[in-house]
C-alpha cells in the first residue's frame, strides 16, 4: 500500500512544477544596437553605446551588453525604457551610464516565447556644452608640438579609403624623421564642475597616448589619461574605434589652469612608418 501515496505525491509535484513553468514562459526583447542623433553644434552622430540599462513598466531588468536578447515575464504592449551606457576609457569592466545622453522610452508589443526587436535612439541633453574638432575645415584647433612634424588633413576626394564617414579626418604619418608626434590643442580650457568627457574616433596601427597638459605651481605638466591599443595592423586599411575618456578629475580641480588636450603617437622599434587617424573629437561638459 505504501507505493501508491508516494506515486501520487510525485505526480502532484510534476503537475505543480509544470504549472509554474507555464506561468514563467517569457517574451523576449531584442536590442541590436542603440544610436545617437545630434543637432546643430553637436557634431557628428558618432557613438559607441555598448551597454543598456533596461526597464519594462518601471521594473529594472538589469544592465545588458549590446546586442542583447532580454527575457521579460510579460506580454502585450509594454512601456520600455533604455538608458545608454559606455565603457569608460575603453576599459571592458568599467561600464557607466553616459551622463550626457537621454534615456529612450517607447512601447514594445511582446509575444510569449517570441522576440520583439526595438531600435532605441538617444540624444544629448540640452544642458550639454560642446567643444568640437571634426577636421571638416582646413583650420584646426590642434597643432604639432614640434614644427618638424605635420598634422595632415585627409579629404574624401583625395583619400576615400581613409576617411571614416565621408567627411574629412585628421591624421599623422610617423616615420624615421617624425618618429614621435604630439598634437596639442591651444584652448586653455577652464575648470568645470560635474563630468567632463573627451569623445574621439580613431584608427591607428600604433598605440596612442591621450591626456591633458596644464599649469600647476607655475610649471607646465602633462598627464596621460588613456593609452589606446592599435585598431589595425595597417594604417592604410583603417579600422575605426570610438573612445570615451573621463577627464572629470582634471577639469574639476581648481588649482590648475591652462588645460589643453594632447594626443601622442610613437613609432615602435623596428617599424619604418605608421599612421594614425582622428575624427569627431568632442569635449563634452554641462553648461
Amino acid at each position: 500500500m505504501c507505493p501508491q501515496p508516494v506515486f501520487l505525491f510525485m505526480t502532484s509535484v510534476i503537475v505543480l512544477t509544470g504549472c509554474r513553468r507555464t506561468e514563467a514562459v517569457p517574451s523576449y526583447l531584442e536590442i541590436p544596437a542603440m544610436t545617437v542623433t545630434t543637432s546643430s553644434g553637436q557634431g557628428a552622430p558618432s557613438s559607441k553605446i555598448t551597454d543598456a540599462w533596461v526597464s519594462v513598466n518601471g521594473r529594472f531588468l538589469g544592465v545588458w551588453e549590446l546586442p542583447a536578447r532580454i527575457p521579460v515575464l510579460a506580454e502585450g504592449v509594454q512601456r520600455v525604457s533604455v538608458v545608454p551606457g559606455i565603457k569608460r576609457n575603453g576599459v571592458y569592466d568599467d561600464r557607466l551610464r553616459y551622463p550626457f545622453l537621454q534615456a529612450w522610452s517607447g512601447e514594445a508589443d511582446l509575444v510569449l516565447e517570441e522576440a520583439t526587436t526595438i531600435a532605441p535612439s538617444s540624444a544629448y541633453l540640452g544642458t550639454t556644452a560642446f567643444w568640437l574638432e571634426s577636421f571638416d575645415d582646413a583650420f584646426t584647433y590642434f597643432s604639432v608640438s614640434d614644427t618638424a612634424d605635420e598634422l595632415l588633413r585627409f579629404t574624401p576626394e583625395e583619400h576615400p579609403t581613409l576617411v571614416r564617414d565621408g567627411s574629412a579626418c585628421g591624421g599623422v604619418r610617423l616615420n624615421a624623421a617624425s618618429s614621435s608626434v604630439r598634437l596639442v590643442s591651444d584652448q586653455d580650457f577652464e575648470a568645470s564642475s560635474g563630468p567632463s568627457f573627451l569623445e574621439i574616433d580613431l584608427s591607428s596601427d600604433v598605440e596612442l597616448v591621450l591626456g591633458v597638459t596644464y599649469t600647476s605651481g607655475g610649471l607646465t605638466r602633462s598627464e596621460p589619461v588613456v593609452i589606446t591599443s592599435a585598431t589595425t595592423s595597417n594604417g592604410e586599411s583603417p579600422v575605426w574605434n570610438k573612445v570615451y575618456i573621463d577627464l572629470s578629475a582634471l577639469f574639476n580641480t581648481s588649482d590648475i589652469s591652462d588645460r589643453d588636450l594632447f594626443i601622442e603617437g610613437n613609432l615602435p622599434n623596428g617599424r619604418s612608418q605608421a599612421l594614425f587617424l582622428l575624427d569627431n573629437i568632442k569635449l563634452v561638459r554641462f553648461e
